[in-house]
């Protein structure tokens, strides 16, 4: 690969991102990964806060195994139909049900840019991970789907700490500090809504 002048245009990355909890977002950018021999394939969907286009992030769901096919399948089944127009709902279905691989996938999913979703964001003591400091911190579980769930408020970290106990981690390891500030900022991919005239 070579680069080209927009490749190596210099951004400001935006230190914005979203708070743990529920969010009402927008479908931003949907791509399809490890697609490589050997690979794990994942399709990534980028979410944008309405309310300020800075704030992004991105969700992977994955496709390695049969029970996670079925379960990522399912949950974009889910918000494919919720996105669509509601006189097209079971055209929607129907369409969903004829998808055959992952690359077609991801072009279906396309139709969703700019159309409205759910997602969450808590933090996952039980896969931390080391910042670039050597620093280990809680992981982060992020989710979408295509209807409102119900805040979960005993996994929001209260007084900067997560509490293990309500995540049915255990009682060996208490009070894992954790720092929302800077830990993980979301990845600004635009700042335009994205079209959604893809279902006229």
């Amino acid at each position: 690969m070579k680069f080209n002048e927009t490749n190596k245009e210099v951004k400001e990355f935006s230190d914005k991102y979203f708070d743990y909890g529920v969010h009402k977002v927008l479908v931003g950018d949907v791509t399809l990964g490890g697609t490589a021999e050997g690979e794990k394939e994942y399709i990534e969907v980028e979410v944008i806060d309405p309310g300020d286009l800075d704030i992004t992030d991105k969700v992977r769901v994955w496709f390695t195994t049969d029970k996670a096919i079925n379960y990522s399948f399912n949950l974009l089944r889910q918000i494919f139909v919720h996105c669509a127009p509601e006189d097209k709902k079971d055209d929607a279905k129907i369409m969903f049900d004829q998808i055959g691989d992952t690359d077609t996938l991801k072009q279906i999913m396309e139709k969703c840019k700019g159309r409205q979703i759910w997602f969450t964001k808590y933090p996952d003591p039980s896969r931390p991970y080391t910042n670039p400091a050597g620093e280990t911190k809680p992981g982060i579980s992020k989710n979408i789907m295509g209807y409102e769930p119900k805040l979960k408020p005993e996994l929001l970290p209260k007084d900067g700490k997560v509490n293990l106990d309500a995540l049915g981690i255990g009682t060996e390891v208490k009070d894992v500090p954790f720092e929302s500030k800077g830990d993980a900022p979301g990845s600004k991919a635009t700042n335009t809504v994205p079209s959604s005239d893809a279902w006229a």
